[in-house]
């Protein structure tokens, strides 16, 4: 048997204790990038610290957020607000210029406020008005009937539940290629609006996202498959609808996806359908309170060629995960930052020769550290491993700024 803390082993004895800790450098170095986790871990290190240096600049907002604020829910009442109210801040919303309006919210269950549903609760009315309250419509179809012309694209949410099943609405994506769905954020069903405010709805888009492990959010799908079709997420949905397109073209091939045509513009994406954007810090200047549009506050026109979105973060209602940028950020916020993504194409890409070039990288640099030898001074030590990964480091940091 050799020592093997002699070096006298038979691989080094036949090539030299360098020569074979290259060869096992060259083996071993390549492994993390075999592991797709590891080496998600590592781009999203080298992702976040670019953005937490550099987050994304922003000199305009085509996307607007109504925000249902803790001002609003103390002025108005306590969430959900009646089905009327909320109508009537999408008109208000829509008079402002919009030109097109996503909720991000779910309306599943019949509104409280409804009159059969305020007669059921109070048993003890006496027969006339329980008589006049039932014949009164529904604050549902009242809603319904408001939004039906407006540009307005309401949510839905991709499930696993057994009892779920697939929207019976056409999905507004046609698919140019290989059918991409074993790639895609999947689900078995979905949970819908009320019957007959997704059918007055002009648009319809999923919610679904899912963060890192860290439950960071960096991606969003800007498709998902529900029950073997395609379908778009919130924010493609608005797009489509504030361009005047009628359906979306996903472009792919037998890797996966490629990229999102909508209209003229065409927006690649990850081969799972994915977009990895670049964040821009938390901007108020994207918001308007909700409880300022309804009582007609801000200027008529405040949404002129706007995409907007409505949404609530009050105190118990947000949904706030952590983003490269920021510890905590509204979800309404990064659905506003996503549109953004697309309108700019803003994407921060990952091109597919990148791996064998940081590959590369690595076993050059270790390489050239084990070819030094034991006995090189700390010193030059230093300068190898410095200079060259310097070298590396500064056009890398330069390729995000200038090519994302």
């Amino acid at each position: 048997m050799s020592d093997p803390a002699t070096g006298d082993g038979w691989l080094a004895g036949w090539l030299g204790p360098r020569w074979a800790a290259l060869l096992l450098l060259i083996v071993v170095l390549p492994l993390p990038w075999a592991s797709p986790s590891l080496r998600l871990a590592l781009e999203n290190i080298v992702f976040d610290g670019y953005q937490t240096l550099y987050p994304r600049v922003v000199e305009t907002y085509p996307v607007a957020i109504v925000d249902i604020d803790q001002a609003s829910i103390d002025a108005i009442g306590q969430w959900p607000w009646p089905r009327t109210v909320l109508a009537t801040l999408i008109e208000k919303t829509a008079a402002a210029g919009a030109l097109a309006i996503g909720l991000d919210m779910l309306m599943p269950e019949a509104d409280r406020y409804n009159p059969a549903q305020l007669v059921a609760r109070r048993p003890g009315l006496d027969a006339e008005t329980r008589r006049r309250l039932e014949a009164l419509s529904s604050n549902d179809d009242e809603f319904a009937q408001r939004i039906f012309a407006l540009p307005v694209v309401v949510a839905r949410a991709g499930e696993n539940d057994a009892n779920t099943t697939k929207p019976t609405l056409p999905t507004t994506v046609r698919i140019n290629g290989p059918r991409p769905h074993e790639k895609l954020l999947s689900f078995t069903g979905y949970l819908a609006n009320v019957t007959n405010i997704e059918d007055a709805a002009q648009g319809h888009g999923f919610l679904n996202s899912e963060p890192g492990a860290d439950g960071a959010f960096r991606f969003v799908p800007a498709v998902i498959q529900v029950g073997g079709e395609v379908y778009p997420t919130l924010s493609v949905e608005v797009l489509r609808l504030a361009l005047g397109q009628q359906s979306v073209t996903l472009e792919t091939d037998a890797r996966g996806v490629r990229g999102l045509r909508i209209g003229d513009s065409y927006l690649p994406l990850d081969r799972d359908g994915r977009v990895r954007w670049h964040f821009s810090g938390i901007k108020p200047k994207r918001r308007v309170s909700a409880l300022d549009l309804l009582r007609d506050k801000l200027d008529k026109q405040v949404f002129a060629s706007n995409v907007v979105l409505v949404g609530a973060t009050a105190l118990g209602l947000r949904d706030a995960p952590p983003t490269p940028v920021s510890g905590r950020m509204d979800g309404i916020e990064i659905q506003a930052q996503m549109i953004e993504t697309l309108l700019s194409n803003s994407r921060l890409l990952r091109p597919e020769w990148t791996m064998t070039a940081e590959i590369a990288l690595v076993v050059l640099l270790g390489g050239i550290l084990v070819l030094a030898g034991r006995d090189a001074r700390p010193s030059h030590l230093a300068l190898l491993f410095l200079l060259p990964g310097t070298a590396a480091a500064v056009p890398s940091f330069f390729l995000f700024l200038q090519a994302r």
